[in-house]
């Protein structure tokens, strides 16, 4: 059962709504909004309301219709992007691709999802194990999104731009798959507020199709199930982050539950059939791996806004003992589903423990939401003894639990990689930092190096700046949290902001 706004309840925002900080950030603005319930609700961080404006090409390029280069490209989108997100045929796209190069660019969808195609192609990087940042990195960053050449990545989506607004008017699977990948490039490029406007009309059209059976791609086919869960999913991570507009996609059916095994006709391409039917085969399986973490987050969410909800609206002690006692073996049941979802990843998806940098993207991927909801199953305990509602040995023992995954998440972000998910990363690092400093002055056993690892967090925000400039409020927040924290936990100096000013002097 996949619950609608659970995890919203948990999100960036409602840890920094927590009684501790209101205090620590009252000299930060904040900025008003609604909810999609209608509620008056507000944040410091002011990403929904900007748009991050693209990227002009320092030099404009001409994009290619030469078959050599645009099969490079292809393959290229293939091996780094669709992995991740197996929703086309490679057979139709061959199709699209020898009508693009024999009649150059067209005013249609097909040549749109070509040029999307080589817009991704060009804007992602390869995955590199990660390798912390270095004191002193802001003087040699330049334009951190990393990618092939984002010049020619603009030029390429700029193009395909131009077509993308017949995909609003045309109800069929080929419109949802170009407005998806519009929505990979923006979140690609830092842009989550362009990337969810993208994400919520491609779950329309998809919305509409499997309501009316218009669709041509079924729901039951392999192509079909994954974009209904490509579409669901992206949508979702966005909404638990900016619970503005209600997704447009509902629960999936029981015949998308699950995205089918790849077929031999999705494997096929001259040259290197057997490279590229494994990396088929390995996305499936990731595909998989994320929808069965999806479900135990969402059930995670549910019962831990409710735990924290009656947290605070009972914090007698006696109130707060039978929650939290109701609430433990819940949370010993949400580790068990979760270190059983580890134990059976396929080789492919199996990640190292943080510090060892994950080998392989899939694993950086995979290895991020397992400590990020190791880290929620315990949230309740941690706000208890922040907020000094409970100071018991276990009480404490199950927070310092979560303290160690909220900084277990953060030796497990890389620092550089430009991804479909860098923006909610960016919120997830925040919230993590905020707890770790909240719980520096409460008496818990803080995880060794933990201010080190804050320091390693504002070094990626000055990093991402440059290619996102609303992550400037996120370092506000965390400059206020270290001055208000100052001395608290043995390691806290309060010198961030002085360290920030010399980064980027």
């Amino acid at each position: 059962m996949l619950h609608t706004g659970a995890e919203s309840r948990v999100r960036t925002d409602t840890v920094l709504h927590w009684p501790i900080f209101e205090k620590t950030l009252s000299s930060l603005r904040r900025y008003s909004f609604l909810t999609f319930k209608k509620e008056e609700d507000y944040t410091y961080l002011p990403d929904m309301f900007q748009t991050t404006p693209q990227l002009s090409p320092v030099t404009p390029m001409s994009i290619s219709t030469d078959p050599v280069e645009i099969e490079r490209l292809i393959n290229r989108f293939f091996a780094l992007v669709h992995v991740k997100n197996p929703i086309l045929d490679r057979q139709i796209v061959k199709q699209y691709y020898q009508e693009y190069c024999e009649n150059g660019p067209a005013f249609n969808l097909r040549s749109c999802l070509i040029l999307l195609v080589c817009a991704l192609a060009c804007a992602s990087p390869e995955f590199h194990p990660s390798a912390p940042l270095g004191p002193n990195h802001g003087h040699s960053r330049s334009r951190p999104l990393g990618g092939e050449n984002l010049d020619m990545a603009q030029s390429y989506f700029a193009e395909a731009e131009k077509c993308l607004g017949a995909a609003m008017t045309q109800h069929n699977s080929l419109a949802v798959q170009c407005m998806f990948l519009a929505g990979i490039y923006h979140m690609a490029t830092v842009n989550p507020v362009a990337g969810h406007a993208m994400f919520h009309n491609a779950g329309y059209i998809m919305q509409m199709l499997a309501s009316t059976g218009q669709n041509t791609l079924e729901e039951s086919s392999q192509v079909g199930s994954s974009l209904y869960w490509a579409c669901f999913k992206s949508e979702r991570e966005l909404f638990a982050e900016m619970p503005i507009a209600i997704p447009a996609l509902g629960r999936p059916s029981q015949a998308s539950s699950y995205p089918l095994p790849p077929q031999d006709r999705f494997m096929t391409w001259p040259n290197s059939p057997q490279i590229w039917a494994q990396a088929e085969e390995d996305s499936w399986y990731f595909f998989l791996s994320e929808i069965a973490m999806r479900r135990i987050v969402d059930e995670v969410a549910e019962l831990v806004s409710n735990c924290l909800t009656n947290l605070f609206t009972n914090p007698s002690p006696t109130s707060v003992v039978t929650i939290l006692d109701e609430y433990a073996p819940i949370a010993a049941e949400f580790e068990r589903q979760a270190l059983a979802w580890r134990d059976h990843l396929p080789s492919c998806l199996q990640f190292p423990d943080v510090p060892a940098p994950a080998p392989s993207e899939w694993m950086l991927v995979t290895r991020q939401p397992y400590y990020r909801t190791m880290e929620l199953m315990h949230r309740p305990f941690t706000y208890a003894c922040v907020h000094n509602l409970a100071s018991s040995p276990i009480v404490l023992s199950l927070a310092e639990k979560g303290l160690l995954h909220a900084q277990q998440y953060l030796k497990a972000c890389h620092p550089t990689h430009a991804h479909h998910g860098r923006a909610i990363q960016l919120r997830n690092e925040l919230r993590m930092v905020a707890m770790l400093f909240a719980a520096s002055g409460c008496g818990v056993n803080m995880p060794g190096g933990w201010y080190e690892d804050v320091k390693a967090v504002v070094r990626s925000l000055l990093y991402w700046e440059e290619a996102a400039p609303f992550v400037r409020s996120y370092l506000d927040v965390v400059v206020a949290l270290d001055e208000y924290f100052k001395g608290a936990g043995g390691e806290c100096t309060g010198d961030l902001r002085r360290e920030m000013e010399m980064e980027t002097s």
